[in-house]
Order: C-alpha cells, then structure tokens, then sequence
C-alpha cells in the first residue's frame, strides 16, 4: 500500500477507485437509477451552439437549515464518449449515500465532448467552469455552501476536474458573457486522471499513447498542437504560493490506458512545491481498478468518504 500526503499539516487521505463506469465505459442505459433518490433530472445549465447542456441535482431527503457542502462530479469516457448518468453506479452510491445522509447536495454534470459539432477538449473545459459557476450563481437557490464545493471525476473526468481546479478562469472561454470568476474548490478528488496532455514520453506504452489519439480532443494532430496540449495539462498549473485546493489523486501501477507515471510526475511537483495534494498508488489496480489491488476497494471506498467529510465539514446528522 503507498500513501503519500504532501499536505502542510501532514494528514494521510485515501481515496477510493471504482470500476470501468467511472472512466465512461458504460453507457447511461446500462445504469439503473435508483427510485430512492431524490432528484431533479436534466436541467438546463448552459446553452450553447443550440445545444442544451444538463446537469441533474441529487438531494438528501434531510435538509438543514444552513447552507450543505456540494460535490459536483465530471463524467469520464476518453473525452469523447460517457454521460452524466455514470454517477448513479452503485459503487459511486456505496459512499455518496453516507454523505447524502448528512446534507451533502450532489449534481453531475454534461459537457461538450471532443469531436462533436467541432467541440474540442477546451470546450469540454469551458463548459465544466461553466457549470461550476452556475452553481456558484445559484448556492442560494439550491441551499448549498459557496465555501463548501467539492468535485470529482474519474479518467477523463478526473483530469477535467484537475484542470478545473488548477486552471485560471481568464484562460478559458467563458459563455454567457459572464465574467470571468474564479469559483473556489474545497476538494477534488481524481481517479486516474491524466496530468500530461498526449506528452509522448510520459504516454509511451498506453492505450492513449498511440498516434493519433488525440487528434479530436485538440482539433489537429499532437504535433501541431503542442501548446494546447502543454496548456491542457493539469501538470502545468501546479503553482508554488498559491492558495491550492486540497486534491486527492489515485491511479493504479497497472493502469494500461492513462500511465500511472503521469499522476507520480504530478504528485512529485506538488511536492516540491509543498502544495496539498494527496496521493494512493493501487498496486495491482487497472483502469478503473476492476482487477484485485492493494489497498482494496472496500479500503479505498470508505476512505474516499472520509476524505470529503474532512475537507467539506460535513457532520453527521
């Protein structure tokens, strides 16, 4: 088992690691959405291009009186493939119930994917800003703590939240005509993200790592489209004395689609430059950590909610 914390105050987090729905690989119809839950489906957060883009709100069936903690989740699939309805796997529902339970407002999110009317992965960004701020504008509304925002997501959606925390807003498009406003992230947690956009010496060896692969993220070949890919790379905007958001990451040693040395050079410049960003290494553990790993599953499942209560505040209700 590797944990490493590289947090001032030195507390050791863990964080768990789903199966194959948190990196997209399962469409929103092999998921049942389960009765019990409270939500309110597909609402509209964002239209752009004619599209309506969605996001769907989780709530506890207890609210308190005071604002709650919010946890938004970004949806994987390659970039280019999955939906929001991956949020209501059971293996996400294991841990989010416990924080439901306790007043934690929940909300997953739909993008623009890569390759679709002419969308890139900067798009795809754009919109997950977007949406954080739509939240942000609309805390009050929904009863949720501006102060107390986390996100999540996995594969491509734990690269996608890498980026939405550690990225500036002014280098995105923003729609709306809005300003520009930075929306602050009490936690991230990413599940084996990738923190080096299509760089060929970290991606030799990877599913991902073949040519061409990220054509329809960055609109052109990698080769002319180096600068974006610099500019796409969570790695890139980790920033020595700036006020950084706890993140957690986790990835597997045996992960054959996003290289497990993407997230140690990360997690290595984080700490050299003594920023909180938690890392657990999965031994054995694949993408999506559907093969036996170390720490476990179960380990990593219960800890994931641990690492939320602390970071957010949750209390028990």
């Amino acid at each position: 088992m590797h944990f490493s914390d590289f947090s001032p105050a030195r507390f050791v987090f863990a964080g768990f690691v789903v199966a194959a729905f948190l990196s997209g690989s399962v469409s929103a119809a092999d998921i049942a959405i389960p009765d019990d839950l409270n939500i309110k489906r597909n609402e509209v957060y964002k239209t752009v291009d004619g599209i309506d883009l969605k996001y769907d709100l989780i709530l506890p069936e207890k609210r308190s009186d005071k604002p709650a903690p919010f946890i938004l989740h970004i949806h994987g699939g390659g970039w280019r493939g999955g939906s929001k309805e991956a949020a209501y796997h059971p293996r996400y529902l294991d841990w989010a119930r416990g924080l439901l339970d306790d007043g934690v407002v929940f909300a997953t999110l739909q993008y623009r994917r890569a390759g679709q009317e002419g969308a890139t992965t900067v798009e795809s960004l754009a919109d997950c800003k977007d949406g954080l701020r739509f939240f942000h504008d609309h805390a009050e509304e929904f009863g949720i703590d501006p102060q107390r925002f986390g996100i999540w997501g996995g594969s491509a959606g734990g690269h996608l939240c890498l980026m939405t925390a550690l990225s500036p807003a002014s280098a995105y498009p923003v729609a709306f005509g809005k300003d520009e406003k930075e929306v602050s992230i009490a936690a991230c947690v990413a599940y084996y993200p990738l923190a080096h956009f299509g760089q060929p010496d970290v991606m030799t060896g990877a599913t991902y790592g073949q040519p061409g692969r990220f054509t329809a993220m960055l609109g052109g070949p990698f080769e002319e489209k180096k600068e974006l890919a610099e500019k796409l790379s969570p790695v890139n905007w980790l920033e020595a004395g700036k006020a950084a958001t706890p993140i957690l990451v986790l990835h597997g040693d045996a992960d054959p689609i996003l290289p497990v040395r993407s997230a140690r050079l990360f997690v290595e410049k984080a700490k050299r430059l003594n920023l909180p960003v938690t890392y657990i290494e999965a031994k054995g553990g694949n993408h999506g950590f559907s093969s036996p790993s170390e720490p476990t599953l179960d380990e990593m499942t219960k800890a994931v909610g641990r690492f939320f209560r602390e970071k957010l505040s949750v209390s028990p209700q």
